[in-house]
């Protein structure tokens, strides 16, 4: 019995942090899509957001300012992890 109450809980607390993390990530990219000032792509790129730079990034090569993407996507995580 005690076996299956675990089971049961782990699968409950597995349950919650997927719901959240579902949600953090939606947040997140939301924010990033917010971000259209200072990108680092240029302006002739024909990007919109930080988000789609991080995208085109992601499917082909990390610019030498990925890891300030990385920082603020940390950032933003944090900030709703805080919450």
């Amino acid at each position: 019995m005690t076996e299956q109450k675990r089971l049961s809980e782990t699968s409950i607390i597995m349950d919650l942090a997927q719901q959240v993390a579902k949600r953090v990530t939606r947040q997140v990219i939301r924010d990033l899509q917010k971000m259209k000032d200072g990108l680092l792509s240029g302006d002739d790129s024909g990007l919109r957001n930080a988000w789609d730079e991080i995208c085109v990034q992601a499917q082909t090569e990390e610019s030498y300012a990925w890891e300030a993407y990385e920082d603020t996507i940390t950032g933003f995580i944090e900030g709703y992890v805080k919450k």
